[in-house]
């Protein structure tokens, strides 16, 4: 198939799984939003 043209089992998907570890760290990001509920409450 395509992929004997590229001489390798596509070793780029291996490097995909990369990229979503990365993605967790967002959500990470996500708990700051959290502080604006507190914002609220000091009103």
């Amino acid at each position: 198939m395509s992929d004997i043209k590229y001489g390798y089992p596509y070793p780029a998907q291996g490097y995909y799984q990369g990229p979503p570890v990365m993605a967790p760290p967002q959500y990470y990001a996500a708990p700051p939003p959290r502080r604006e509920p507190g914002f609220l409450e000091g009103w």
